[in-house]
């Protein structure tokens, strides 16, 4: 699995700066006892119905979108330390999970991105780090050649700072569509453009969370 696993005495890949085993896997507790397996992030073959909870607590708390996707499609949250508690079966399925985040991370191309079906956009756009949701944005934002990726970000963080952090892509798409008015409604280029800011800023948010505890600037 080489680079890919997370030690957890190593750093988390989250950039608090703690080990892994003391930040994102460390075992979630519900009040008043002891760790129940339906909060186990590293559970091994964690049932389906319980791992949307789960990975929205990983991505709240800034995990690498490669590690929740995997844990998504399989159940599971493999490191170099707890590697030897699972079969080789495991460890496989595991790894052509990573290694299917990491080749749609790298292969998809703006235009295929803008091209595709909607479902497979918002595959896309889950395992997309914040700088890979930034590089898209920006080559939207140049094909359309009227605002700036700077001008278009202090406009959503306004919107984000009047709703729930980080806002909703309804509210961004709004304020996507107030920039760009002459865009046809039937295209869908605006409301794509407007869920990868979302997925930036969301990631943004988490990271900066992980790292100063508190709510700070998303630019």
């Amino acid at each position: 699995m080489a680079e890919r696993k997370v030690s957890r005495n190593g750093p988390c890949p989250c950039g608090s700066g703690r080990k892994f085993k003391k930040c994102c896997g460390r075992t979630a507790r519900p009040s008043g006892g002891a760790a129940s397996p339906a909060h186990r992030i590293d559970e091994r073959n964690t049932p389906e119905h319980d791992r949307p909870l789960l990975a929205k607590k990983l991505r709240s708390l800034g995990v690498d979108p490669a590690l929740i996707f995997a844990f998504e499609q399989t159940g599971l949250m493999i490191s170099e330390e707890n590697q030897h508690q699972f079969s080789e079966e495991e460890v496989r399925r595991f790894d052509a999970a990573l290694d299917i985040c990491h080749s749609r991370r790298t292969q998809i191309t703006t235009e295929a991105l803008l091209s595709c079906s909607m479902e497979a956009y918002i595959d896309a756009c889950a395992v997309f780090n914040a700088e890979q949701c930034e590089q898209h944005a920006r080559k939207i934002l140049d094909r359309l050649g009227e605002v700036s990726f700077e001008t278009y970000l202090r406009a959503l963080t306004e919107v984000a700072l009047t709703q729930p952090t980080p806002g909703s892509v309804d509210a961004y798409y709004a304020k996507t569509r107030e920039l760009f008015p002459d865009v046809p409604l039937a295209d869908d280029i605006l409301g794509r453009l407007a869920g990868l800011m979302l997925r930036m800023i969301e990631l943004r948010l988490a990271r900066h969370m992980a790292q100063h505890k508190h709510v700070g600037s998303i630019s």
